[in-house]
């Protein structure tokens, strides 16, 4: 596993909107009229997640995906679209046991069927495989979540 963050040269995409980017500090108005700086915008869903994120990363903008993405394909789809525009990537493995998921899933308000839970467990990747799909950095959760003694 390679030390410390991997990083890309920081040169813009090319294309004519390459020259146009927006410094990410810069307070512009929002889509809720607010006039806090867009970075700090949550991630949107549905259709235009995907414009919205090529959006963030066009600007070198710092970008957190926050999804289980369990399916090869869709991580491969990341790592593209932040190789287009030369962003560095991190992938964060929640490596939690099955049976503490189990736990934490029986103690919801909305419990997910058994079934499901240990089918989407079983999903999981291994910071190997993330490794052998091109993700240079693999960070474990369970160190950052285990209670200090």
């Amino acid at each position: 596993m390679p030390s410390g963050p991997h990083r890309r040269p920081r040169s813009p995409p090319a294309g004519p909107s390459s020259s146009a980017r927006p410094s990410s500090g810069t307070p512009r108005s929002n889509t809720d009229g607010s006039s806090r700086p867009r970075r700090e915008e949550p991630f949107r869903t549905g259709h235009s997640a995907g414009s919205f994120l090529d959006a963030r990363l066009a600007r070198g903008l710092t970008t957190i995906v926050d999804s289980t993405n369990l399916r090869a394909l869709v991580r491969a789809g990341l790592l593209a679209r932040a190789a287009h525009w030369q962003r560095p990537t991190v992938a964060v493995l929640f490596d939690v046991p099955l049976a503490t998921v189990e736990a934490q899933n029986a103690g919801r308000d909305r419990v997910v069927r058994a079934d499901v839970v240990r089918e989407f467990h079983g999903l999981l990747p291994t910071a190997d495989q993330l490794h052998d799909e091109g993700w240079p950095t693999v960070h474990l959760a369970s160190p950052l979540t285990r209670p200090a003694r």
